[in-house]
């Protein structure tokens, strides 16, 4: 079995590709390694995970003046 690596590479380069500000970009990286983090080492599933991580990300974007995605963009 595979295990996961921390540095998913494409994900990294698709978010750094993203028109947003660098600070945007470096909180959906940073919530990315801890969503790896809780899935692996806490045992949290992956639909909690995302559930929370796309939660916490939309309220950083709306405070940053960006506009609301949606649940598959």
């Amino acid at each position: 079995m595979l295990k996961p690596a921390m540095n998913a590479g494409w994900s990294f380069s698709t978010v750094y590709r993203a028109k947003l500000s660098e600070n945007m970009k470096e909180e959906i990286s940073n919530a990315m390694i801890n969503a790896v983090k809780e899935i692996v080492k806490d045992k949290k599933s992956v639909e909690e995970v995302l559930a929370s991580m796309q939660k916490e990300l939309q309220e950083k974007l709306m405070q940053s003046g960006g506009r609301k995605l949606s649940k598959y963009s």
